[in-house]
């Protein structure tokens, strides 16, 4: 509690990092280099990062230090939209590519993840 965890640097310059800051004081907890930007929201006691090329990072919020739990490669395009939680779904886009308009070029991708859920015994 009391803490803000996010993204710092610039995509287009590839110089990424994760950062944590006690809100009250601006004073920085930790800092880890070589996370690459994204937008991140927080669920439970967990953050949910997706970065600008399409990975899902599962980090443990915590002002201790800098803790990755889980990533995987979600999409082959880049990923600049932020993710969204509803109703224990966890919903991802990535960016259409190629050409100007809205249907030129591949189209993007949406992905939704249950989460929070206990996977059930087949």
């Amino acid at each position: 509690k009391g803490m803000l965890y996010g993204s710092c640097g610039r995509e287009d310059r590839q110089n990424g990092s994760y950062r944590c800051v006690e809100a009250a004081t601006g004073k920085l907890a930790w800092v880890e280099d070589d996370v690459p930007v994204g937008h991140s929201i927080l669920v439970g006691d967990k953050i949910v990062l997706i970065d600008h090329s399409g990975r899902l990072h599962i980090l443990q919020a915590t002002p201790q230090a800098f803790s990755r739990l889980y990533q995987a490669q979600l999409f082959e395009n880049p990923s600049r939209a932020i993710p969204a939680l509803a109703r224990g779904k966890l919903l991802m886009r990535s960016n259409a590519t190629g050409g100007t308009g809205a249907f030129l070029g591949r189209q993007g991708e949406l992905a939704c993840f249950e989460i929070g859920v206990e996977p059930k015994e087949q």
